[in-house]
C-alpha cells in the first residue's frame, strides 16, 4: 500500500488514512483468525513466554511446549536470515533501510 507504484496511493493519498487501513486490515485478520478452530487450536502463542505461561498453569504438555518454542524461534531465525537490503527505488518511505 505504500510502494511508489502501489495504485491505492492514488485511491488514499493520505499516508495517515493508509496506515489506518492497514492497521485495521491486520488487526480484523488476527481477530478472524482467533475466533476460527485453527486460532483455538494454535491459541495464539506468537511469544515464547505466552507459551511458558500456558505450560506453568498446566494448560500445555510439555511436548507441545517444546514445539512451539521450536517453531517461534526457528521463525525469528529464518527472519533475521533474510535480511537484506532493499534496492534504491523500492520499499516503503517510512521504512528504515
Amino acid at each position: 500500500m505504500f510502494a511508489p507504484a502501489s495504485p491505492v496511493l492514488h485511491l488514499i493519498p493520505s499516508a495517515r488514512l493508509r496506515l489506518f487501513v492497514t492497521g485495521s486490515m491486520l488487526g480484523g485478520a488476527g481477530g478472524l483468525i482467533a475466533i476460527t478452530p485453527l486460532g483455538r487450536i494454535s491459541g495464539a502463542h506468537l511469544n515464547p513466554a505466552i507459551s511458558l505461561g500456558f505450560f506453568a498453569e498446566g494448560k500445555m504438555q510439555l511436548q507441545d511446549l517444546f514445539g512451539y518454542i521450536v517453531a517461534q524461534l526457528g521463525a525469528v531465525s529464518w527472519v533475521h536470515g533474510q535480511e537484506q537490503p532493499v534496492p534504491a527505488g523500492l520499499g516503503s518511505p517510512y521504512a528504515r533501510h
